[in-house]
């Protein structure tokens, strides 16, 4: 999938990139989008609480760990080298647990698509 993406610059090794030479900006645009679409199903005033693009990664954690996912397939899959991969494991562990973190991701994602009721994902809450 990730080679069938058009590239943007003749020589860009740059995945994400609007430039072809330096690497994706425009952060806090690609968060307004969702916040305003999310704030039209809010009741009340229609606001949304402050959030951050760092509260993804914690609310993909905590769900991983409620579907089950081990703790390391996690932290691999968040790309974190501390934690269950500090000190003296981060020396000596070197597999990629890449079919873990696949099977963790399509496990997260069929469970939002059932909380979307646009899918065929279980429909259960968090």
């Amino acid at each position: 999938m990730i080679r069938s993406l058009p590239k943007i610059g003749a020589s860009s090794k740059l995945l994400f990139t609007t430039t072809g030479s330096t690497s994706f900006s425009g952060v806090s645009k690609a968060v307004e989008r969702p916040s305003a679409l999310a704030g039209r199903h809010l009741s009340g005033d229609g606001r949304l609480a402050p959030w951050r693009l760092h509260d993804l990664r914690r609310t993909f954690a905590a769900g991983c760990a409620r579907l089950g996912v081990p703790l390391h397939v996690v932290e691999t899959s968040l790309n974190h080298t501390s934690g269950t991969f500090g000190g003296i494991v981060a020396v000596y562990q070197r597999h990629d647990f890449l079919d873990e973190r696949r099977q963790a991701l399509e496990t997260r994602g069929r469970f939002v698509i059932g909380l979307t009721g646009s899918g065929s994902g279980p429909a259960l809450t968090e």
